[in-house]
C-alpha cells in the first residue's frame, strides 16, 4: 500500500497538483481504500496537521513514508522523492517475495515427490502381497 499510494501521490504532486485537489480526487474514487484515506487525510489537514503528520497516523503505510514526505517537502521535490521511494518499496516487496519463493518452492517439490512415492507404493502393495500367498 505504501508503494501504491506514494507512486500515485508522486505522479500527482510532480506536475503541480495541489494537495487539496489530490484529496478531493481521492475522496471521489470508487476504490474504498482511496476514498477512506482521502477522507481521513482531509480530516487531519482540517485539524491543523501537515501532510506528513496526517500520513503517519495510518497503520497501512510504512513509517518511513512520513519521513520521505517531510524530506521531499524540505527539498521541494516531493513528487520526485515519492516516486523514487515507491520504486524502492516495490523492489523490497519483490525481493521478499523472491526469498519466500526460494523457501516455499523446494518444500512443494518435496511434498509432490513424497506423494508420488506414496501413490506408487499404494499401487504396488497389492501386487507384492499376492506374491507371498503362493496360489
Amino acid at each position: 500500500m505504501t508503494a501504491y499510494f506514494s507512486r500515485e501521490w508522486g505522479n500527482l504532486i510532480a506536475p503541480g497538483v495541489e494537495l487539496r485537489q489530490i484529496i478531493e480526487l481521492m475522496k471521489k474514487q470508487k476504490s474504498r481504500i482511496f476514498a477512506e484515506v482521502g477522507i481521513k487525510l482531509d480530516l487531519g489537514l482540517k485539524a491543523g496537521q501537515n501532510f506528513e503528520q496526517a500520513v503517519s497516523h495510518f497503520s497501512i503505510f510504512l513509517p518511513e513514508l512520513s519521513l520521505m514526505i517531510e524530506y521531499g517537502a524540505i527539498k521541494d521535490k516531493l513528487g520526485l522523492e515519492l516516486s523514487v521511494y515507491a520504486d524502492e518499496c516495490w523492489e523490497q516487496f519483490f525481493s521478499k517475495i523472491d526469498r519466500l519463493m526460494q523457501l516455499i518452492q523446494p518444500l512443494i517439490f518435496i511434498f509432490v515427490a513424497l506423494m508420488i512415492v506414496l501413490l506408487y507404493a499404494a499401487m504396488s502393495l497389492p501386487i507384492y502381497s499376492n506374491m507371498g500367498s503362493g496360489i
